[in-house]
């Protein structure tokens, strides 16, 4: 214990000295060490410019922001880490590394701002001290595909939708490529091979269980479903697809929606009731197999009253409650639907009711013609029958038939409100080797006063006919729609339904023949272009590509022809106006 004391008592004084020798060595030695100064960075300059403002971009743009940075050593971009974020999902995500920021406004902000813009930061981490530097800034997001021409287009892998989109801005019109993508919709796609799409107006749109206030629908038609896609954003839930608006304990549902099977549309079409007052109201038909090979059309309307996909249409009542077998065509007239029993050989028509009687069952009588020039025994069966185009519904209807001689019979006929009150208003016989039994196409001119027909033969050659004398006469018109520029297949070849708020009006696009065609040698995936064409001369019937505007605009000197090539392989097309 001793000897424990008088260490601690020697220890103090050498601890001190130490300390003290220590101290002044530090003295000694003061300025012999080198300081380096760390290299610090404003984002921003001596003033306000930082370049992050708060951008507004159309989706398809491309965002692009080099930000001022002021470094207090020298711009050593080695040092710094640069990283650019976004806010999703409640945290802050990496958008991209670098010194600069350039994206598509597609995938992420591939949807357009609806309450608040998205939000992205900038930061700059100084790699030795990890000293970080960050600042903020917004993207409002602005939809430029409300309205336009909209292809369904088959890629080499499913399908997307392109579009030719008119800008309500300056009116003109832009191309954007593979829709679905760049808004990061959901609707699956990989391995679907798409039949058609088809747009018109609905409030029960998009689920009518949940609707968006949109009032607008967008079906697309595949071999795996059919369903809608929203319109404002294309995007796309389980809940969209055709089984909402289908009767529940019907035969459809009873065989298809409640054991899991999916509904699929092998055709879809519309027809408007229009009024002044009311605006229009939207019938669509449904054409749907089963696995048997037997077609039935459907009806869901939406004026008067609502009614979803139910009984088949082609079903004889209400006495009898016989089914017939289609033809897979019909007229959608805004009075009424023309069938075609194929067991029977005869027209049958189903007249829809007045706002009186909407909660009859009228709406789903099918009856046979009573005009009996409808009835010829010298049909053999119907090749085709569809729709004249009118200015805001079909005006008239026409068909064609096979005859036991091998000619063919072509019958116009007028939209009426009743059985007993439709006739025939212009017939001439089609001789025979001209191939429309066997067209692929077939579109009637809309004008009434262009009594004109064109189709296209499975060997891709166009031909138009003058069916305003009793014998029609043809003429080849190949050449006024394939070029030799390598698209060589027509994919597409439609009238589209004219309207007052979206077809603009001026440079014959409200009576425009829109074409698809297809180059294999540039694959499904960029191989389409799609065309319109005019009527030039209602007598003679002359086709010519459309420009738009028909001249150039004084204000900018602006005229495109109506040609876009790089789409997809076009399987179906629609103007979309909302």
């Amino acid at each position: 214990m001793i000897m424990k004391n008088i260490i601690k008592h020697l220890l103090k004084p050498a601890l001190a000295f130490c300390l003290i020798a220590g101290l002044n060595a530090c003295v000694r030695d003061k300025g012999n060490y080198d300081y380096k100064q760390i290299n610090t960075v404003r984002i921003g300059d001596a003033g306000n410019d930082d370049g992050l403002n708060n951008y507004t971009k159309n989706i398809g743009d491309t965002l692009r922001v080099n930000p001022v940075l002021t470094f207090s050593q020298g711009e050593d971009e080695n040092l710094f880490r640069f990283t650019w974020h976004y806010w999703g999902g409640g945290i802050w995500n990496v958008l991209h590394e670098g010194r600069n920021l350039e994206i598509e406004v597609s995938g992420t902000f591939g949807k357009a701002t609806v309450t608040e813009p998205y939000r992205l930061a900038y930061e700059v981490v100084n790699k030795e001290t990890q000293v970080s530097y960050r600042k903020t800034f917004t993207l409002t997001v602005i939809s430029p595909l409300l309205r336009g021409y909209t292809a369904l287009c088959e890629l080499e892998n499913g399908f997307d939708i392109d579009l030719i989109s008119l800008s309500s801005s300056d009116y003109k019109f832009y191309y954007y490529k593979n829709i679905l993508e760049m808004t990061a919709s959901d609707i699956p796609r990989e391995g679907a091979k798409p039949y058609d799409i088809v747009a018109f107006e609905d409030k029960m749109a998009p689920d009518p269980f949940n609707k968006t206030g949109t009032e607008y629908s967008v079906f697309v038609l595949t071999d795996k479903y059919a369903t809608r896609v929203l319109a404002e954003d294309y995007s796309w839930k389980p809940s969209y697809e055709i089984s909402n608006v289908i009767e529940m304990n019907s035969h459809l549902d009873r065989e298809y929606t409640q054991k899991g099977d999916k509904v699929i549309a092998q055709q879809m079409k519309f027809s408007y009731v229009y009024s002044a007052s009311s605006g229009r109201r939207v019938r669509c038909f449904m054409y749907h197999t089963e696995p048997d090979g037997k077609g039935n059309w459907y009806l869901w309307n939406t004026f008067p009253a609502w009614h979803t996909f139910s009984v088949q249409m082609n079903n004889v009542r209400p006495s009898g409650n016989a089914r017939y077998e289609p033809a897979p065509h019909i007229y959608a007239g805004a009075s009424g639907a023309m069938y075609y029993n194929k067991d029977g050989k005869a027209f049958m028509y189903g007249s829809f009711p007045g706002s009186s009687d909407y909660g009859t069952a009228a709406m789903y009588y099918t009856q046979p013609l009573v005009d009996p020039t409808f009835s010829d025994p010298a049909y053999v069966d119907l090749i085709y029958m569809g729709e004249i185009l009118g200015a805001h519904s079909p005006s008239r209807g026409y068909a064609i038939l096979k005859l036991n001689s091998g000619a063919l019979r072509y019958i116009e006929f007028n939209d009426a409100s009743a059985v007993g009150s439709v006739a025939i208003s212009r017939t001439a016989l089609i001789p025979q080797g001209t191939g429309i039994e066997s067209a692929k196409f077939i579109a009637r001119v809309p004008d009434q006063n262009a009594p004109f027909l064109i189709y296209v033969t499975n060997d891709n050659r166009v031909f138009q006919l003058d069916i305003s004398a009793g014998t029609i006469a043809g003429r080849d018109i190949t050449n006024v729609i394939l070029k030799n520029d390598g698209y060589s297949e027509i994919t597409l070849f439609k009238y589209t339904l004219p309207n007052t708020h979206g077809i603009p009006a001026g440079a014959g696009l409200d009576k425009a023949l829109a074409v698809g065609t297809y180059n294999p040698a540039l694959g499904k995936d960029a191989g389409g272009k799609l065309e319109f064409f005019k009527m030039t001369n209602t007598t003679f019937g002359d086709l010519e590509l459309v420009k738009y505007p028909e001249t150039p605009r004084e204000s900018d000197g602006y005229q495109i022809d109506m040609s876009f090539t790089g789409l997809g392989k076009i399987t179906g097309l629609t103007y979309k106006e909302k």
